[in-house]
């Protein structure tokens, strides 16, 4: 069994934003604060007050996290930042996105409890039902375990960086898709 005190939450806060055009953490909302407020808010609704920020990121950002760690593996991607907490805590990480408008503590609990009740997974990923009828996992929603880390730093040292498939024994919990969605254009915050 898996207690949400044993997981560090944790949000990406590197990347460039190149498909947004500009620093799409610091976009602001039309409800108030800015886009990165939402996904610390919804883990911070679940774990408290112990985000950690992994990845370069402006000062504006890096003051909304708890704690920051610099990416180890910056330019790696999502992938690197998972590297780079799963060796700085040797835990299970809630790894989430920076950039997801309409994510809920609901969805993050989802997951804590598909978790719990799924101790021989090495993940645990949201996931929608695509327009094709297959399951879409979200890598970059979700639960990895400790278990991971020399398959992640192997694949990281040949430069594959996909997340999608990291896991060998998953579990999958089925969310809505629209609240999964990250913002890749200014138009996507406005649902």
């Amino acid at each position: 069994m898996i207690e949400p005190s044993a997981i560090r939450p944790v949000v990406l806060i590197g990347g460039l934003s190149r498909r947004f055009g500009r620093d799409k953490l610091r976009e602001p909302l039309a409800s108030g604060g800015l886009l990165v407020d939402r996904p610390i808010a919804a883990l911070r609704a679940v774990f408290g007050r112990r985000v950690v920020g992994v990845g370069p990121a402006h000062a504006e950002v890096i003051g909304r996290v708890d704690q920051v760690l610099p990416d180890a593996w910056e330019g790696a991607g999502p992938a690197g930042g998972l590297l780079t907490v799963l060796d700085a805590f040797d835990a299970p990480v809630f790894l989430l996105s920076g950039d997801l408008p309409w994510i809920t503590s609901a969805s993050i609990s989802a997951v804590v409890e598909a978790a719990a009740a799924s101790p021989h997974a090495d993940a645990v990923l949201a996931a929608s039902v695509g327009t094709d009828g297959h399951r879409q996992p979200e890598p970059c929603i979700g639960i990895y375990r400790p278990c991971l880390r020399s398959r992640l730093r192997a694949r990281l040292d040949v430069g594959n960086r996909r997340l999608w498939d990291l896991p060998e024994h998953p579990e999958y919990v089925f969310l809505p898709a629209a609240e999964l969605a990250g913002a890749n254009t200014p138009a996507d915050l406005h649902g």
